[in-house]
């Protein structure tokens, strides 16, 4: 998987296009900017990033405060001078900072985000969809309410599962996305979707789904005075563990176990589910089958996973409408909240639960420069195990190595550095077991 590398340092790049637009006017940025900074996330819609830039004679200054407003970055870089997976975008200036200020010279320090975000705080979708996906909801707002060009569409999208009756309520174009995203349910009956632009395009994608997925790069941790390793894209200069098991906020989140209730308020009736971790994780498709179960043991000898009181959440419905006299009298259609609103509780609480298991643990990584390596990927940690090893036993630490998700990436780049940081993410998890009558399923069936 390693690539060739036809620069004298893993940490060079090559910039093809670095350049401000301001109004009319264009700077070339390449001799002037001291970091550049680029962001993408699973949890994310969008690209976003920084630059940091000297303006000597305070030109770019003036026409900033001349046109606050109409301001573009362009960006092309690549890693060597073939360009394999450049960075090449167009964002949007949203904010600037003007520091160490003298006669003569001015530090400026400019945000920006995907052009597609300032676009769509400027617009609100009105609509109802009858008898769609959720998937091809969102590929319609994306291409008729932010007219996304097919360049832009080179991510991946999954089908989710079922069709919904939908109204969107008068929002943003991408508020509408998230809103379709938390509701859509995976071939595995697991509302785990997420939609996010990485350094290919916009993404809609399962969590289970990327799970499963091959792996895209081997990481391998850098030793001490080898000096192969030095040449190595893909060797790991440091790392560290940025978040583990935290019980507390586990149990205080419901994500080993949780109850929902809702009451119809047509019929009057109750109804009560309880949510439990091993039946999350039946729905999903593990990065690593031999991970242990966090769960609590408690005094008593009951685990956190069977105690569904930690998170009780309450919602009023209307799942029953059709068996209302007071609606059928009215003509009130059944779908009048649309889709599987009347389960939205439920559907929040296992999303939670999935989530916040999969980011139980986590470890950053720093590594030379590689835009190949993007948010939404399946990577494998090569760490060698460092003490004793009996007869036979696999040199593997089982603390850190194994398949992770690349949660997060960070592209720094300075006038002569280029070192990627990735968030990477792998939890802990129960072992898969049956999913008969599961609580997803029904979810999906009733609504």
């Amino acid at each position: 998987m390693n690539k060739e590398i036809d620069f004298n340092q893993t940490t060079d790049y090559h910039i093809q296009n670095l350049s401000l637009a301001i109004g009319s006017v264009s700077y070339n940025l390449t001799p002037l900017f001291e970091e550049l900074n680029i962001y993408e996330s699973m949890f994310n819609p969008v690209m976003s990033g920084n630059i940091v830039i000297r303006d000597s004679d305070g030109t770019i200054t003036a026409e900033i405060h001349r046109n606050p407003g109409a301001i573009s970055l362009y960006v092309k870089i690549s890693k060597n001078k073939n360009g394999d997976l450049p960075i090449e975008k167009v964002f949007k200036v949203v904010s600037h900072e003007e520091s160490n200020q003298s006669a003569t010279t001015s530090t400026l320090v400019l945000t920006f985000v995907s052009q597609d975000f300032v676009e769509s705080q400027q617009k609100k979708i009105s609509k109802t969809y009858n008898g769609q996906t959720y998937s091809f909801i969102i590929q319609d707002i994306l291409t008729k309410y932010l007219k996304m060009p097919k360049s832009k569409m080179q991510g991946r999208f999954e089908d989710s599962l079922g069709t919904s009756d939908i109204i969107i309520p008068l929002i943003s174009p991408l508020a509408a996305i998230l809103w379709c995203q938390n509701r859509a349910l995976d071939v595995n009956y697991a509302p785990a979707f997420l939609f996010f632009e990485n350094n290919t395009g916009f993404n809609f994608i399962s969590v289970s789904t990327l799970m499963k997925d091959p792996l895209t790069a081997i990481l391998n941790f850098r030793t001490k005075n080898n000096p192969n390793d030095e040449n190595n894209l893909y060797g790991v200069i440091s790392y560290s563990m940025t978040e583990q098991f935290d019980i507390l906020e586990r149990l205080m989140n419901g994500v080993d176990a949780s109850t929902n209730i809702t009451h119809d308020i047509f019929t009057g009736s109750i109804n009560i589910n309880l949510i439990s971790l091993k039946d999350i994780n039946a729905c999903l498709n593990l990065l690593d089958k031999n991970l242990y179960a966090p769960v609590i043991i408690n005094r008593d000898g009951s685990s956190s996973d069977e105690n569904y009181d930690s998170l009780i959440s309450y919602r009023p419905t209307i799942f029953n409408i059709s068996q209302s006299k007071y609606a059928q009298k009215r003509g009130i259609s059944p779908n009048l909240l649309g889709g599987r609103s009347e389960n939205m509780s439920l559907i929040m609480n296992q999303r939670r639960s999935i989530l916040h298991t999969l980011l139980t643990k986590q470890i950053t990584c720093l590594l030379p420069g590689n835009f190949e390596l993007i948010c939404g990927s399946k990577i494998y940690l090569d760490y060698p195990y460092s003490g004793q090893r009996q007869e036979g036993e696999e040199n593997k630490d089982k603390i850190i190595a194994g398949n992770y998700l690349i949660v997060d990436v960070r592209h720094k780049i300075n006038y002569n550095k280029h070192v990627t940081f990735i968030n990477v993410a792998s939890g802990y998890s129960q072992l898969p077991i049956a999913v008969s009558n599961h609580p997803l399923q029904q979810a999906a069936i009733n609504g």
